[in-house]
């Protein structure tokens, strides 16, 4: 006799390791290249030892200052994240992708919330306007327990032990 729902595990099962096998590591330096994975880049210094880094890349043709505006207004309740509006709202992001610039949404500092859904958000680490905006997560755990960076590094040899409750 089977279990209910046997073969659904299997699958869930096998694609987890599929995905862990041959498609994270791909993820994690989607669209960079080899240099730019390597490349030191602004925020680096932030966090000595990742548990979990990726660089991400897409080539935009025009200037960084052209650019700029529309990503310091990234966030919820801002201009969105420029993605996948819908999908975000089915998880009850509240997402709204603006169209445009807005004006009000164009001063961001070092310590403002990035909010990625209402009750989500990372705090501004590093600014540089027109070239870097480094951020973390909104928590009172320890660093090395809290923060990501998007760089792809492998995880320090020593674990950390996991979060008291």
């Amino acid at each position: 006799m089977t279990r209910p729902g046997g073969p659904i595990l299997l699958a869930l099962g096998a694609s987890s390791a599929f995905y862990f096998a041959f498609g994270r590591s791909k993820m994690l330096g989607s669209g960079a290249s080899d240099e730019e994975i390597t490349a030191s880049l602004p925020g680096d210094e932030l966090i000595d030892a990742p548990n979990l880094s990726a660089t991400r890349a897409i080539t935009i043709r025009c200037s960084a200052d052209a650019v700029w505006p529309w990503l310091a207004q990234i966030g919820q309740g801002r201009g969105g994240f420029y993605s996948y509006a819908f999908l975000e709202n089915l998880l009850g992001c509240n997402i709204h992708n603006a169209d445009r610039v807005v004006d009000e949404w164009q001063h961001l500092e070092p310590g403002d919330e990035v909010r990625l859904a209402p009750e989500a958000a990372l705090k501004v680490a590093l600014l540089e306007p027109g070239k870097a905006v480094g951020s973390w997560p909104r928590t009172s755990m320890p660093p090395q327990r809290s923060q990501r960076k998007r760089r792809p590094h492998p995880p320090p040899a020593a674990t950390h032990p996991s979060p008291t409750k």
